[in-house]
């Protein structure tokens, strides 16, 4: 079966074709990644911008990506049957954007029930499309005229990067005041330190004098998202919270849920949930002083677990230390906490292999059993090895199909998060010594399989005799 074929099989999700043209799309970020920072670095050198270190290019770059993506994020209201084809596939850097999204499943969902993109949620990621437009050999996005003139006509913005780093975008950011509502331009970063990149970004708004930082706009955001309510919108993490908090067996079809959980409101009021949103902003100010970060903080905010309740915790995890309080989650940490996913394995020569489809078949066996464990043993943080997390971040970029298969093999929506709020190197390295523990005492075997050549052929050859 040659790889358009299997894109097109949808008797199995995810199948090893999907996971092979997942590695393709990974080998297109890379690159466009490259070449986008190259194209910040240049534009910093000639004009004279207040960076310079790699790191600050990159994360200009990803802030531009973030931006774009919210032009076209912001394109579907109320939106239904959304089909992505060649001829309006957004601009990759926006599509590597929406991938990391994807990838926190529960708060995707949660986003796009609240703000009316049912059809964005159910959409298929569009594999074919990207057969078409990304180049085998130099992983290179060659997209459609249709699909520009698409983006541009839909956003008011331009389809190419370059473009929109020569525009007014590309200096700086227009934030609206949680207070008054005005128009406020804020450089992205600045000499002095307070640019909206920089670690110490402040800005006094141009209409009312409130000062806007960090800490202020998530707070802001928390309290015009409590005013929401009463006009029967669920608050952020309240959602989610019921979808996992129900008793399995209850929900017949994934559809049925999402219905019922988004129209029956009373389900997933503060009142319903009992949180306390007061302790919430409590928590959330002394954790801003705290810096929230380093083993000590950790330790600090797993013994509030005992003073909060679920809920509030859900709540609490929308806001905090979120640059874009629009989403409920900070998108720029979650494609740079992407990046690390792709450091695991960079070497992907052996994705070129006669044996890599069988490889990947293996991933996808693998990743089922992966769920057992999940099933077993659902309140122990699991991390699977690379060719299992390939599979699972495959289900997951298809979301409808994700929840579906979650549903009905553990009764709950898995998150693809290792302990709660935290996501640091060493919780994730416990995780993965408790699943190897866990995957010998259920499957008799090694958690760890070689990708190399050698080792496959060996495999297949077993396989076949």
């Amino acid at each position: 079966m040659d790889l358009k074929s299997g894109l097109q099989d949808h008797s199995s999700y995810p199948n090893a074709s999907h996971c092979m043209m997942h590695i393709k799309l990974y080998e297109a970020f890379a690159q466009l990644i490259k070449d986008g920072e190259a194209l910040v670095a240049a534009k910093a050198r000639n004009s004279g911008m207040p960076f310079t270190k790699n790191a600050e290019i990159k994360q200009h770059y990803l802030a531009l990506a973030t931006e774009r993506f919210k032009l076209w994020w912001n394109t579907f209201t109320d939106c239904s049957n959304v089909v992505l084809t060649v001829d309006n596939l957004p601009p990759l850097d926006v599509l590597l954007v929406w991938h990391s999204y994807l990838l926190t499943p529960l708060i995707y969902w949660e986003d796009c029930m609240r703000t009316g993109k049912r059809g964005l949620w159910e959409a298929e990621f569009p594999w074919i499309a990207l057969l078409e437009t990304i180049d085998d050999e130099t992983h290179q996005f060659k997209p459609s005229l249709d699909a520009q003139e698409h983006f541009q006509k839909n956003t008011g913005s331009y389809f190419s990067f370059e473009k929109t780093l020569s525009s007014k975008l590309g200096e700086a950011i227009t934030l609206v005041c949680p207070f008054c509502s005005a128009d406020n331009t804020t450089p992205w970063r600045l000499l002095s330190g307070e640019g909206f990149l920089d670690a110490k970004f402040l800005k006094r708004c141009q209409g009312c004098g409130h000062i806007l930082d960090h800490r202020s706009l998530p707070a802001a955001k928390l309290r015009s998202d409590l005013i929401e309510t009463s006009s029967g919108r669920p608050l952020p993490g309240t959602l989610s919270q019921a979808l996992n908090s129900r008793k399995k067996g209850l929900v017949s079809s994934i559809m049925e849920f999402v219905w019922t959980t988004l129209w029956g409101v009373k389900e997933a009021t503060p009142s319903r949930l009992t949180c306390d949103f007061e302790k919430v902003q409590m928590l959330l100010d002394e954790a801003t002083e705290r810096g929230w970060g380093g083993q000590d903080n950790e330790r600090w905010i797993n013994e509030q677990k005992d003073l909060l309740s679920p809920a509030e915790l859900s709540v609490l995890d929308r806001y905090w230390n979120n640059r874009t309080p629009d989403f409920g989650l900070d998108l720029y940490d979650a494609i740079e906490r992407h990046q690390i996913f792709l450091q695991f394995e960079s070497d992907l020569e052996w994705a070129k292999l006669d044996t890599a489809m069988y490889t990947l078949s293996r991933a996808v066996h693998r990743y089922a059993k992966f769920f057992q464990l999940q099933r077993l043993y659902p309140e122990t943080p699991v991390s699977p090895p690379w060719d299992i997390d390939l599979a699972w971040h495959t289900h997951q970029i298809y979301p409808a199909a994700y929840f579906q298969y979650s549903l009905k093999q553990c009764g709950t929506v898995v998150d693809h998060r290792v302990s709660g709020l935290s996501t640091s190197l060493e919780s994730v390295g416990r995780a993965r010594v408790h699943t190897e523990e866990l995957w010998r005492r259920v499957f008799g075997e090694s958690l760890i399989v070689c990708l190399c050549s050698s080792c496959a052929e060996e495999a297949v050859g077993d396989v076949s005799r």
